[in-house]
C-alpha cells in the first residue's frame, strides 16, 4: 500500500502576497518610497490599517523603514527587493525544482547593462536626480542612471545648495567601477534651464529634505523619492566615511537597476509608471 504524501504547509510569502492591502502597498513602494500617510492616501485607507499591514511586511523583511534626514518624526518605508526576490523564487522551489531556477538570474543586483533590462530603442528618456547638496547621492545615482542605461536614459542632477562634487563619493564610484570625475554639481535652477523646456520622464528625490521641499512637476512627469541616508553625515576617519560612500553607492546601484527593469516592462504597457 502506498504511503501518503507528506504536503508542506504554503509558504508564509504567498500567504502575505495574496492580501489585496499588502500587494498593493508592495505595488506602491516598488515604483518609489513613501510615507505612510501618502500611502494610506494613495490606497484610500485608514491609516491604523496601512500602518498594520506595513508592520506585518517590516517583520518579514520585505518592507524597509527608516526616520526621514529631514524630520525624525516622519518614517519612510521601501521594498526590500533583494529579500523579496530570496522569498519569492524559495516559495517557487518549494512547489517544484524547476522553479528554482529563476533565483540566480532575477535577483536585484545582477543585472549590469541596459541590454539586460530590455529597454527599447527609443528617444532617450530625460531623468532629473534632486538633493540637497548634489555633490554625492544624486551625483552617484546619475553616474549609474548613465553608465547602466547605456543611453537610453539621459540622466542630469542637481540641488537646492549645491556644493562640489564630494571626493569620496567620486572614490566610491572608482571602486565599484563608475567614473563620475567628469560630473559637476548645478541648481535646480540651472538643471530646468539646461533642459530647454523639454519635459523630465522622471524626477527622482535621494534626499529626505529635498523630498519635502521638491517643487510640482506637471504631468506627464513622474515623481519618485529613494530614501537614502546622506553619507556626508559619516563620523570617523577617512576609511570608515568610505564604508558609508560605498554602502550608499551600493544601494543607489540597486536602485537604479530596479527602475531601469520598471522603465522596461512599462514602456511594453500604454500609459506612465504611477507612483
Amino acid at each position: 500500500m502506498q504511503s501518503a504524501l507528506s504536503i508542506e504547509a504554503p509558504p508564509e510569502l504567498l500567504r502575505l502576497l495574496a492580501h489585496d492591502v499588502r500587494w498593493r502597498l508592495l505595488w506602491l513602494l516598488a515604483r518609489s518610497d513613501h510615507r505612510g500617510k501618502e500611502l494610506a492616501r494613495l490606497l484610500d485607507l485608514p491609516q491604523n490599517l496601512v500602518s498594520y499591514h506595513l508592520q506585518q511586511l517590516i517583520r518579514h523583511g520585505l518592507v524597509r523603514e527608516r526616520a526621514s534626514s529631514a524630520d525624525e518624526r516622519v518614517r519612510y518605508y521601501s521594498i526590500n527587493l533583494e529579500q523579496l526576490s530570496q522569498a519569492y523564487w524559495r516559495a517557487g522551489g518549494q512547489l517544484h525544482p524547476l522553479l528554482r531556477g529563476g533565483s540566480e538570474v532575477a535577483a536585484v543586483g545582477k543585472v549590469s547593462t541596459a541590454s539586460s533590462t530590455g529597454l527599447p530603442l527609443a528617444s532617450p528618456l530625460n531623468v532629473l536626480v534632486l538633493c540637497t547638496h548634489n555633490s554625492a547621492r544624486s551625483q552617484l545615482a546619475e553616474g549609474w542612471l548613465r553608465q547602466l542605461s547605456q543611453g537610453r536614459v539621459r540622466p542630469v542632477s542637481a540641488g537646492s545648495q549645491p556644493q562640489a562634487v564630494h571626493p569620496l563619493a567620486i572614490r566610491a564610484g572608482a571602486l565599484l567601477g563608475l567614473d563620475i570625475t567628469h560630473q559637476r554639481s548645478r541648481s535646480l535652477a540651472e538643471a530646468l534651464t539646461e533642459a530647454a523646456g523639454q519635459p523630465f520622464a522622471y524626477v527622482i528625490t535621494v534626499c529626505d529634505r529635498m523630498r519635502e521641499r521638491c517643487p510640482v512637476f506637471a504631468a506627464p512627469t513622474q515623481v519618485l523619492h529613494w530614501s537614502i541616508p546622506d553619507p556626508l553625515e559619516a563620523e570617523g576617519n577617512e576609511e570608515e566615511r568610505l564604508a558609508l560612500f560605498l554602502t550608499v553607492a551600493q544601494e543607489l546601484r540597486q536602485r537604479v537597476q530596479a527602475f531601469l527593469l520598471l522603465v522596461a516592462a512599462q514602456e511594453q504597457q500604454p500609459g506612465p509608471v504611477k507612483s
